[in-house]
This record gives structure tokens, sequence and C-alpha cells, in this order.
């Protein structure tokens, strides 16, 4: 796990404070796939299905970078599902939280389905009743 720094970076020096916290709940994501992958390696009890979990410990094992040696954007690392689940999360919590976050762009490559996912986040999020800002 490794933090854009670059991207950090850019985000303040644009005054995007919020983009870099949508930058951490990613990375904070990836936490929490790695803590639920420990714990059916160890077998307790897990809040996320066998089937993603196995699919997610082969990525982790033949893992894609999300940048080329040539420099380019690597397709592959958006394609992998702890990736797409992580921008998921970060999404649907940042809008949970603050609302309007149009600012964030999600890889184009997702799609409609990216924000079907966001909506199943955002609705569990309401149902537990997280705090918001403001």
């Amino acid at each position: 796990m490794q933090l854009n720094i670059a991207s950090v970076v850019t985000a303040f020096e644009k005054n995007e404070p919020l983009q870099i916290e949508y930058f951490l709940l990613h990375e904070i994501r990836h936490i929490f796939q790695y803590s639920q992958i420990d714990d059916m390696e160890s077998g307790r009890e897990t809040v996320i299905s066998p089937g993603t979990l196995k699919k997610w410990v082969e990525e982790t094992e033949q893992y894609h970078g999300p940048i080329n040696a040539d420099g380019s954007q690597n397709k592959q690392y958006f394609e992998q599902g702890m990736e797409f689940d992580a921008f998921v999360f970060s999404t649907a919590v940042m809008r949970y939280k603050y609302g309007d976050v149009s600012y964030i762009k999600p890889p184009a490559q997702y799609g409609e389905n990216f924000y079907a996912a966001v909506s199943e986040v955002y609705d569990d999020l309401a149902k537990r009743g997280y705090p918001r800002a403001g």
C-alpha cells in the first residue's frame, strides 16, 4: 500500500484538502481489505464474502500498479476488484459527508457500474446514521 504523494502535493498546491481526504480514505479502505483477508485466512468472521476475499487475495499476489514502466496509466490497475472497491468506498464517504463532491473524478473506465456501487455504500452509511459535515 502506497499513497501517491505526487497527487497529494498537487491537491495541496491547488488548495483542495478534500481531495487529500479522498486519497486517504482510499488507502484506509485498503487497510480494511487487508484486515478482512487476514480474518478469513485466520478463520475469523468477515463482513466481505469469501468469493470477493479470494479474488482480493489473488490480486495481492499479482498486483498491478497504477503506472506502467513507461510512465503511462496502467489499465489493469483499475480492473482490480480491490481498487474498484476502494474508489467506490472513498467516493461514497465523501459524497455522504460533504454532499456535492463533483470535483472528485473517479476513473472514467468504471462507468455506471461505479455509481450504482457508490449508491449502495452511500445508502448503507445513511442507514447506519454516520455523521455528516456541517
